[in-house]
């Protein structure tokens, strides 16, 4: 069946045109009957938001009053996982310590072993080489720092700022262009 041949639904009082809904509210009001209007409901719906480890006090006696010392047993919980939480932290933080110590550690013995090949090389008469290895040696330990206080001014920066309120700001990249 093609579209001409189609029938077209008659227009009722209730099949109107959005647009005709939307200019003349009285009319769309005005075909509701009365059977309707007694039928029709408000409804009320409320919320409440609240944030943190345990529940709302309001909440907690509602435990209490399903299950006595329910609230006990959830702040129990709840300072449980805190203190949990606060030593996996410390643990984490620990570890970055060593991590980083070591890391030092092993950037200076290099630079050393570096270092004495180059005077080797120098005093073998390579100063081409030796003077290389030294440059080399030098940048590649200043660039490290460079670098390292960089990335931490950065992540101190971005810190201060997730903690102030969101605002539009350009990120940029912490080393210049």
């Amino acid at each position: 069946m093609n579209r001409r041949n189609q029938k077209k639904p008659k227009k009722t009082s209730l099949q109107k045109p959005v647009g005709e809904i939307a200019n003349s509210p009285n009319k769309v009001t005005a075909t509701v009957t009365p059977e309707i209007q007694q039928k029709q409901q408000t409804v009320l719906a409320e919320a409440h938001f609240f944030r943190g480890p345990i529940p709302h006090p309001a909440v907690l006696a509602q435990y209490n009053s399903v299950l006595p010392d329910a609230a006990n047993r959830i702040i129990g919980m709840a300072e449980r996982q805190e203190t949990h939480r606060q030593t996996m932290e410390r643990h984490v933080i620990e570890e970055d310590m060593k991590r980083s110590k070591l890391g030092l550690w092993l950037g200076f013995v290099l630079a050393l072993i570096f270092g004495i090949g180059a005077i080797y090389l120098l005093s073998i008469g390579k100063s081409l080489e030796g003077l290389a290895t030294i440059f080399t040696t030098v940048g590649t330990v200043a660039g490290g720092f460079i670098i390292a206080h960089r990335l931490r001014k950065h992540e101190r920066l971005e810190r201060g700022k997730s903690q102030k309120p969101k605002q539009e700001e350009q990120l940029s990249f912490p080393f210049p262009s």
